[in-house]
C-alpha cells in the first residue's frame, strides 16, 4: 500500500515550517542583528542571551526532527553531507 499524504499531514508539516521561521527570524533580529563579537560593548548581551538562544536552537533543532519524521513516513529521503572522517575511510580502503 502506498503512502499518501493529506491535507491534515501537510497542515502539521506547514506548522513546524511556521514555528521554524518565527524562531529564526527572532534569533536574527534580536540576536545576529543587535550583536557584533567584535564590539567590547556587545559581549555582555552575547553571554546575556547565549542560555536563550541555546533554548531557540534546541527547540529550531526538535521541530526539524519532527519534520524530517513526517516526511520519512511517506518514504522521502534525505541528502545528507558525508563528514571528513568519512572520506578518510573510503580513501584508505
Amino acid at each position: 500500500m502506498e503512502n499518501t499524504i493529506d491535507k491534515e499531514d501537510l497542515s502539521e508539516l506547514a506548522k513546524a515550517v511556521e514555528i521554524m521561521r518565527y524562531t529564526m527570524q527572532e534569533l536574527l533580529e534580536e540576536f545576529f542583528d543587535k550583536y557584533n563579537s567584535g564590539n567590547d560593548a556587545d559581549h555582555f548581551g552575547i553571554v546575556w542571551e547565549f542560555n536563550r538562544n541555546r533554548a531557540r536552537t534546541a527547540l529550531l533543532w526538535d521541530y526539524l526532527l519532527q519534520m524530517e519524521n513526517m516526511l520519512k513516513q511517506f518514504d522521502i529521503t534525505f541528502w545528507r553531507p558525508v563528514k571528513s572522517k568519512e572520506l578518510e575511510k573510503e580513501s584508505v580502503a
